[in-house]
This record gives structure tokens, sequence and C-alpha cells, in this order.
């Protein structure tokens, strides 16, 4: 497991910001550090990286996390399954869930536990705006969801 993340404020130094918890789920090393890397340097973030769909549940209760993003196609267990146990859990029902896949099929955009879907390849930029998106509470945990492009 990797750990990246903005830990804090110093005490007396400067203003607490919230910084908001993201958990990321992909079995691509270099996906999560990339995504890991660029959160890290727009501050705010503190990033927790598991690259193994069977730890999971197990780093993401320890972090409690605000937002988890999970690669949908994994060895093990895949994204749905792991948001399905993140809804079935008491310290993590709350989590917000964008998932990843570069598998999108135009029928997948009815994701249930999902409130956001993301297709690979993404930009980091709109990968941000959407976690904005979710967090802000414009989505609803009913099944509201954000799909966007690439490009978008």
């Amino acid at each position: 497991m990797v750990r990246f993340g903005h830990l804090g404020c110093s005490e007396g130094r400067q203003p607490c910001v919230k910084t908001t918890k993201v958990f990321l789920l992909d079995d691509n090393p270099s996906v999560t550090r990339m995504v890991a890397e660029y959160l890290q340097q727009r501050g705010g973030y503190e990033v927790r990286v598991e690259n193994d769909s069977l730890c999971a549940i197990q780093v993401a209760k320890e972090f409690r996390p605000d937002v988890a993003i999970l690669d949908v196609c994994m060895p093990g267990k895949d994204g749905r399954e792991v948001a399905g146990e993140f809804k079935g859990d008491p310290l993590l029902k709350e989590t917000a869930i964008i998932f990843l896949s570069g598998q999108f099929l135009p029928e997948d955009k009815r994701i249930q536990d999902g409130v956001a879907y993301l297709p690979k390849p993404f930009l980091l930029t709109t990968l941000e705006r959407v976690m904005e998106v979710v967090l802000s509470g414009h989505l609803s945990a009913g099944g509201d969801q954000v799909v966007t492009t690439a490009g978008g």
C-alpha cells in the first residue's frame, strides 16, 4: 500500500482547511500513482492508495474516506462488489463513490451503488471536477450519476 497525503495544518501557523480524504482503488499502479500525485500537488487532499481489491475494505475502514474512486474491472473483487461492501458497512456507507473503467459501454450508465462514473482514459482535471460535484451533494445516493468522456 502506498500512502500519499496532505496531513493537515501546523498548530498556530496556518488556518485549518478541511482535507478531503480520497481512497483510490485500481489494480494498475501507474493509474493510482498518477492520480495520487496529481491530487497531492493540488493540495487539500489526503489520498490512500490500494491496488489489491481484496484488501480494500480493511484499508478503507482504517482510513474512513470522504470519496472512493474504484476501478470497475479488477482481479479478486470488482469495483461494484467493493462499492456494495462500502454501502453495507456502517463506517463507510456515507462515502461517495466514483467508478472508473476502461470498458465503458452505453448500457453501463446505470451502475447500482455508484453516484458517478468516469470512463478511462480520463483527464485528471475532469476527475477532480467529478469529485467536487459528488462531494458538494449535487448528486444523490439514489443513483444519479455523472457520466462524462475523456475530453470532458
